[in-house]
């Protein structure tokens, strides 16, 4: 992961390599792990970040372009903190 510097890399990185069946499960735990940080924790979900992948988990067809639109309402310093 030390080799990404870049939001934009860290997502297509994830979405060539992060296993399919984790997919949501990913996007729940960054709900999870980064909407429970302190308000002055400087990557926490803002609202709109929480309402975009809330909506995206909660449909019932879960797919890759779903991961991917999720994924990308993060930013770097995020993806990096939910982890592998």
């Amino acid at each position: 992961m030390e080799n990404y510097k870049t939001q934009k890399e860290l997502v297509t990185f994830y979405s060539n390599n992060y296993p399919k069946e984790h997919y949501e499960s990913f996007l729940k735990l960054s709900l999870t792990k980064l909407g429970n940080l302190s308000v002055h924790n400087s990557v926490k979900l803002n609202l709109e970040q929480v309402n975009n992948i809330t909506n995206i988990v909660d449909q019932d067809d879960f797919s890759k372009e779903n991961f991917i639109k999720g994924i990308n309402n993060l930013s770097f310093e995020q993806i990096n903190y939910v982890g592998w």
